[in-house]
């Protein structure tokens, strides 16, 4: 089995109107200026209900009460009771990550969440992302908590890969601030995935992008 770099911590969610939960959260650590996956297991989730994973650049020098305030993105369900999700890449300045899992009603509301826990963001960390996972980590929707938040970067991360924000009112809009280029992976022969292999390996959306102009009634296809 492939090795896994997993925030690894015991969690307990809290009792709420969903009742009281357990679960799991891994990994030990998350690698600087690359994308770490961190998963949970053991959730209960009633419909509509959605996990996040809910993180922020933790600083040592600042008191708790003034840290910044937390994003948030939302998890991947996958078999067997498991769900993942892909923050974004940690700046070099930042040293550790704090981070929840909480249960979102429909309407985005909190149902159920564990305590915040802290993990170190190391150069040594190596994650060993699939190809579904990379794909994630390079459509990032980012969520948002606070109205200051807004048309400002991920605070303590990168850029890279975020393409989509989530306002602290569930609004839904394009990132204004990174700007992030959708670089024709495709393009690249040391990553190219043929349509066929990308939908054996899990169900990713194939495209092909084209120069060439759509046909119309007066310009038959070539």
């Amino acid at each position: 089995m492939r090795a896994r770099y997993f925030l690894t911590a015991a969690l307990v969610l809290a009792a709420t109107r969903a009742g009281a939960q357990t679960g799991q959260v891994d990994p030990n650590c998350v690698p600087t200026e690359k994308n770490g996956r961190v998963v949970a297991t053991g959730l209960t989730l009633t419909t509509g209900q959605t996990p996040r994973l809910y993180f922020r650049w933790f600083e040592d020098k600042v008191r708790p009460q003034d840290q910044k305030p937390f994003y948030w993105v939302e998890m991947e369900v996958a078999p067997n009771g498991r769900f993942w999700a892909i923050p974004p890449k940690p700046e070099k300045r930042n040293q550790l990550i704090e981070y929840y899992v909480a249960i979102a009603s429909p309407d985005g509301r909190t149902v159920s969440r564990i305590d915040p826990k802290k993990v170190k963001v190391t150069g040594d960390c190596k994650p060993n992302l699939d190809v579904i996972e990379l794909g994630v980590s390079s459509n990032l929707t980012i969520g948002e908590t606070a109205p200051d938040q807004e048309k400002k970067k991920v605070y303590g991360f990168l850029c890279d890969g975020i393409v989509t924000r989530i306002n602290s009112k569930g609004i839904r809009r394009a990132d204004e601030t990174c700007r992030t280029c959708v670089v024709a992976w495709w393009a690249d022969p040391g990553i190219l995935v043929p349509a066929a292999g990308v939908a054996a390996a899990g169900g990713l959306a194939g495209f092909i992008i084209s120069d060439q102009p759509e046909p119309t009634q007066s310009r038959p296809p070539l």
